[in-house]
């Protein structure tokens, strides 16, 4: 299937080949944005600080006080430029990867009788019960009533009575620690 372009954004692509910015851009940026290339070749080629640098945009009539802050300012717009233009030339280099790249699923979206395959290979040679289909066969430990309780004392408790015996049981075992300890750590 081809994409077809809509006519209007053919007509902009036809109107306007560059880059636009918003309104509100600075000229500092928009001047380094247009320069890039000059100023990365004459800070690592020649060394240039951006002392000079904001020097020479001054002189091309921005309107820029030459101190250490605009100068950070500079070094700080200048990486940014330098980093989207990178990212901008890989994009180009392969744009079709970005949009075949699978998403992760998140796990509510997935069906909720939905296995992996390498799960359904390994219950594949087990056989079916009597009277039980592919589907009836999944059956959660929770669905297990029998699995749930493993003490049969526990079985005869209701959560409350167990929870009882529990703290009794470790406050037991805490007051025969302390007896053992000896006489000075005894209390009650």
């Amino acid at each position: 299937m081809t994409k077809t372009l809509s006519k209007g954004l053919a007509r902009l692509a036809e109107t306007d080949p560059g880059r636009s910015y918003r309104a509100d851009t600075s000229p500092l940026y928009l001047w380094i944005d247009e320069h890039c290339e000059e100023i990365e070749a004459l800070r690592y080629e020649k060394g240039w600080s951006w002392e000079k640098l904001v020097s020479a945009a001054i002189e091309d009539g921005l309107s820029l006080e030459n101190t250490p802050a605009t100068w950070k300012k500079c070094r700080a717009r200048f990486t940014r430029i330098r980093a989207l233009r990178r990212k901008r030339a890989l994009r180009a280099e392969r744009p079709d990867e970005a949009s075949h790249k699978p998403k992760p699923v998140s796990p509510s979206r997935v069906p909720a009788d939905w296995r992996p395959a390498s799960v359904e290979e390994a219950y594949s040679d087990r056989p079916l019960k009597k009277n039980e289909t592919g589907s009836e066969r999944t059956v959660s430990v929770a669905d297990q009533t029998e699995t749930l309780r493993s003490d049969l004392e526990d079985r005869k408790e209701t959560p409350e009575e167990r929870a009882a015996r529990l703290t009794n049981e470790i406050e037991e075992k805490l007051f025969a620690q302390k007896r053992a300890r000896g006489p000075g750590f005894l209390t009650e």
